[in-house]
């Protein structure tokens, strides 16, 4: 729940305050809008993070950014959540597979995620990624022939291990691929 909540300037109706107070750190969370929608604006970690509230209306985009604080509160709110599974594998390639793995394997996991898994599931947003996405990348890839069940499973087991490091690195909350 909001333990404090500030004042909202009349001149600025656009913008209402709350003070949030996660794990002994004091956060801002501010209501914005632009053109015809409300936006939650956060200070999360050093950084300032934007989640659309989704709505144009002022009493229920404050109902929309108090759940997002309970969620914040709670330890569920992601930084990062915005981005593409190719954009997360890029960085997973630059982060982990690069300097923790041996060059042919980190090739390997490189080249194939590029040639099966990005055109594919590239364009989801990580966030929106669920096992539907998961079973059906599998399923199509059973269905067209081209690929043995030993090299499958070796794509299943790439995604899985991107996935497992996007819930180590607090992207999404849980690997969908598991």
């Amino acid at each position: 729940m909001l333990s404090n909540i500030c004042q909202y300037s009349p001149r600025r109706v656009s913008i209402w305050l709350a003070t949030v107070h996660v794990k002994g750190v004091c956060r801002m969370a501010t209501m914005v809008k632009k053109g015809k929608h409300y936006h939650g604006v956060f200070y999360v970690d050093g950084r300032h993070v934007w989640r659309s509230l989704k709505t144009s209306n002022e009493h229920e985009a404050r109902n929309r950014l108090r759940q997002l604080e309970i969620q914040l509160e709670g330890g569920g709110f992601l930084v990062g959540a915005d981005l593409t599974v190719g954009e997360f594998f890029e960085l997973w390639f630059d982060l982990h597979v690069m300097p923790n793995l041996s060059p042919s394997t980190a090739q390997s996991y490189i080249s194939n995620s590029r040639l099966h898994i990005l055109p594919k599931l590239g364009h989801i947003k990580l966030s929106d990624l669920t096992t539907v996405h998961v079973q059906s990348f599998i399923a199509e890839k059973v269905r067209e022939g081209v690929l043995s069940k030993t090299s499958i499973g070796y794509l299943y087991r790439i995604l899985r291990s991107a996935l497992t490091m996007a819930v180590e690195w607090e992207y999404v909350h849980k690997n969908v691929a598991k």
